[in-house]
């Protein structure tokens, strides 16, 4: 039965039902995919909010950074937007290691059957790991941010209290830190992000002559203060992230006792130790 009602089809019929499955097509592009734009913040440098093996092994190098800047572009091949940098923050965890987050604006395509977005083929969702090529300059990272999506992060300024140490594996009696290190820290100095925010300001500074632990030649241990090395506590106000219940330097540097925390200015970069928190704001 089907055989013979298609040959009996003449040319103008055929012609009619090319139009109509044309028709469908284009109806399911409209209606199931749709271009959009989406504002969406990039973290430069971080593939995978699994593949995490320290602070430190994450960020780009200063060289990168410095090419960035707001109003670089993605084009198609018809000259059209795909992205735009809108805003560029950063902060520097080592002296070669910056942490940079891009706020940018995606042109995404929407799937209305999915309810998902997608650019370049790559889904738009938080943990995704996305690439954009900003004027010759190939930017990869991970989406930690969605315009719309609920942020629970809180923003607090806490005060701790931070050591700085210098462990040395070979004299393990031996603690403190250099002379001139104490000498260069300034009460009142504050480390800023690109922007001029506050992160980290030095509100107190105590030094002491550094505590040693001697073996006598009887085998007593006695502790005796090391004429070379200096005992610097530091009082920190730090811009902190509250995710849960713990406070957070940027987003994934934990302000937490016996942990390492960064203090870079221009000409000094350290890692004191928080051995206390004194208040929360």
């Amino acid at each position: 039965m089907m055989r013979k009602v298609v040959k009996n089809l003449k040319f103008f019929d055929w012609i009619l039902i090319g139009l109509g499955l044309l028709a469908i097509l284009i109806f399911a592009v409209v209606f199931f995919r749709r271009s959009s734009y989406k504002i969406v913040t990039v973290e430069v440098g971080r593939e995978s909010v699994l593949a995490w093996s320290g602070w430190g092994n994450s960020g780009s190098k200063r060289w990168f950074s410095e090419l960035l800047h707001k109003g670089m572009k993605e084009r198609d091949g018809l000259g059209k937007v795909k992205a735009e940098l809108l805003d560029i923050f950063s902060y520097e965890k080592l002296p070669d290691r910056i942490t940079v987050y891009l706020t940018t604006k995606l042109r995404v395509v929407y799937n209305r059957a999915s309810n998902t977005y997608t650019y370049k083929g790559t889904p738009v969702l938080i943990g995704s790991k996305i690439k954009v090529n900003f004027d010759n300059l190939l930017v990869e990272g991970l989406i930690t941010d969605i315009e719309g999506v609920s942020d629970k992060r809180e923003r607090r300024l806490i005060t701790v209290e931070a050591q700085i140490r210098e462990e040395n594996a070979t004299y393990l009696e031996t603690s403190g830190t250099k002379a001139y290190i104490a000498d260069a820290l300034k009460v009142g100095e504050e480390i800023k992000d690109n922007k001029g925010n506050t992160i980290i300001k030095i509100l107190n500074k105590k030094v002491e002559p550094a505590k040693k632990v001697v073996v006598t030649s009887d085998g007593r241990t006695i502790l005796r203060f090391d004429p070379t090395r200096k005992d610097v506590y530091l009082t920190l106000e730090v811009n902190a992230l509250k995710i849960g219940e713990r406070y957070f330097l940027l987003n994934d540097i934990p302000i937490v006792i016996d942990y390492e925390i960064p203090v870079n200015t221009p000409q000094l970069s350290l890692f004191p130790v928080v051995t206390k928190f004194i208040s929360v704001k």
